[in-house]
């Protein structure tokens, strides 16, 4: 399910102990490791603002993990959430 259907959904379960995967592919000359840094923390407080999340606080996040950019043949960003529901307590991934 992805953060946009959750969120049209209405449900009221949050996501809770989130790790975040950060992966960078680009076409052109490769960026340092946490150069996407800003557009990653749009997206998380994206998902914050569809109530995937109470708060992107370490109480809800415990982690994010920028990868190391690769070469590839278009620009892409990738971001893998991972958690627990909290009311179901069962695996919830967003994103590729």
């Amino acid at each position: 399910m992805f953060a946009a259907e959750f969120a049209r959904r209405g449900d009221a379960r949050q996501l809770t102990d989130a790790s975040i995967d950060v992966f960078l592919d680009l076409k052109g000359r490769l960026q340092d490791t946490a150069a996407c840094n800003p557009a990653v923390k749009a997206v998380i407080d994206g998902l914050v603002d569809a109530k995937l999340f109470a708060d992107d606080s370490g109480v809800y996040v415990k982690s994010i993990c920028f990868h190391s950019p690769r070469r590839a043949k278009e620009n892409v960003l990738v971001i893998r959430v991972e958690g627990s529901i909290d009311a179901v307590g069962v695996e919830f991934r967003v994103g590729a």
